[in-house]
């Protein structure tokens, strides 16, 4: 996937935002902390849309996703 197609799909993601979904990144980043390993606050926001919306998630970078329990991450 290049990088307009990366932007494009986060956009579309990020714009079907609700009130609930934007609720679920605090149990994640509690867990990501507790374990000693947590991620920055916009990727804690995207993981937890995807989550939400019952979405797989296909990032550059899945190191970080990875460790996020839930969370369906695609290469």
């Amino acid at each position: 996937m290049d990088y307009v197609s990366e932007v494009l799909v986060l956009r579309r993601l990020v714009s079907g935002a609700t009130h609930i979904s934007t609720l679920g990144w605090p149990p994640i980043r509690v867990q990501l902390e507790l374990a000693g390993t947590p991620i920055g606050g916009d990727d804690l926001f995207v993981a937890a849309q995807a989550i939400t919306l019952s979405l797989s998630l296909v990032p550059g970078n899945e190191n970080d996703f990875l460790r996020i329990g839930g969370l369906r991450v695609e290469s």
